[in-house]
This record gives C-alpha cells, sequence and structure tokens, in this order.
C-alpha cells in the first residue's frame, strides 16, 4: 500500500510540475508575440530591417502597401507581404522558389522581433534600422 501511495504522489507531483513549467513557458513566449493590429502597426509606413540567419546579413525594405525589397552579399529579390489570422506571410519572386511562408513574429527588444514556423522553430531574427 506504501509503495502504491508513494507512486501516486510521484506521478502526480511529476504532472504537476510538468504541466507548471509548460504553462509558464506558454505565457512567456504568448506575451511576446505580436497579434494581428501590432503587427499592422509594425509594417504600416515603409521600412528598414535587416535579419540575421544562418551567418548571413540580409537587408530588407518593406512597403506600406505590401511590397518587400531584400538583398545580399551575392544577390537579391522581391516580393509581397501580408499580415493574416496575427502571422506575417510573405512571397519572394525566387526564395523558396516563390512559395509563400508564414511566422509568428515574437517581440525580442523595442528593435528585434523573432520569426518563428507554425512548430516554434526560430526562422530568423529581424532588427530595426
Amino acid at each position: 500500500m506504501k509503495k502504491q501511495t508513494f507512486f501516486a504522489f510521484a506521478i502526480a507531483g511529476t504532472v504537476i510540475a510538468f504541466c507548471g513549467c509548460a504553462e509558464l513557458q506558454q505565457s512567456t513566449s504568448e506575451d511576446k508575440r505580436l497579434n494581428q493590429i501590432e503587427l499592422e502597426r509594425l509594417f504600416q509606413t515603409d521600412r528598414n530591417v535587416e535579419y540575421f540567419s544562418s551567418n548571413t546579413r540580409v537587408a530588407v525594405k518593406y512597403f506600406s502597401d505590401g511590397r518587400q525589397e531584400c538583398n545580399w552579399d551575392s544577390g537579391n529579390d522581391k516580393g509581397t507581404y501580408r499580415i493574416n489570422n496575427d502571422e506575417f506571410c510573405s512571397t519572394w519572386t525566387w526564395l523558396r522558389e516563390g512559395a509563400e511562408s508564414c511566422s509568428k513574429v515574437y517581440k525580442i527588444s523595442d528593435t528585434e522581433f523573432e520569426f518563428r514556423g507554425a512548430d516554434g522553430t526560430p526562422h530568423a531574427v529581424m532588427r530595426l534600422k
């Protein structure tokens, strides 16, 4: 009987601890995630930014009408973006073979934002210029 009681308390404690940590992580991430209105405000004016991903620096200019242009050491591209369902979605002429990609955006600081995929994997960090 003592073994069963100890085991039940151990399982309950583990579940409570796990749920508590998961809840803490979720609320921390959710508190920093930009919603539809915040994303629209962020991109309502023409904006120059830099992205850092995989040791590559990419300069991007976003226009308030939904156009975007980027350049990096070995190339450039043009495309469009839109804000949809609390996500930033972009399409380029040839990057990603023209396929649209949508990301959740998290505020890191007043000048830095992290773009994450649907599974939470970070894609890149955008720095305002």
